[in-house]
């Protein structure tokens, strides 16, 4: 069973997440990645962006999302998404084998990877603290 029922979901987590790390004490973090990324995630299809050139990083989704263009873009299931933000998904591992798709500055990317890093630990207090613990049992 998938980890998101409707993109709609899907936002309803990631939005404030984003904006909780990216504008708190992750700030100077998410700034240092001097880039924009966009995720397109399948199952279900939505769109998230996320712009860590201005300061505070923006994140948008949906229709805003796609109209946006990014320096980094990925494609990848929902599931693949919620898992790397617990820190359990290789992104390298994962784009060799094709799970991710990529497409942009390969050294940009993967730049941005250890900034992220500080974030897993923060999504999983963020999935306790909002009342979504079941999904840290979700692989």
């Amino acid at each position: 069973m998938a980890v998101f029922a409707s993109a709609e979901e899907l936002y309803a987590l990631f939005v404030p997440f984003l904006e909780q790390v990216s504008q708190g004490h992750l700030k100077k973090k998410f700034l240092s990645i001097k880039a924009s990324f966009k995720v397109h995630n399948t199952d279900p299809d939505s769109i998230v962006f996320m712009d860590c050139t201005q300061d505070p990083p923006v994140v948008k989704v949906g229709d805003a999302a796609a109209a946006e263009q990014a320096d980094i873009e990925l494609t990848m299931s929902a599931d693949d998404s919620h898992q790397f933000w617990l820190g359990r998904l290789n992104v390298t591992k994962a784009m060799a084998g094709r799970r991710v798709k990529f497409s942009g500055p390969l050294m940009k990317l993967i730049g941005m990877l250890p900034a992220f890093q500080p974030a897993f630990a923060e999504y999983r207090e963020y999935l306790v603290t909002n009342g979504h613990e079941a999904l840290l049992q979700k692989q």
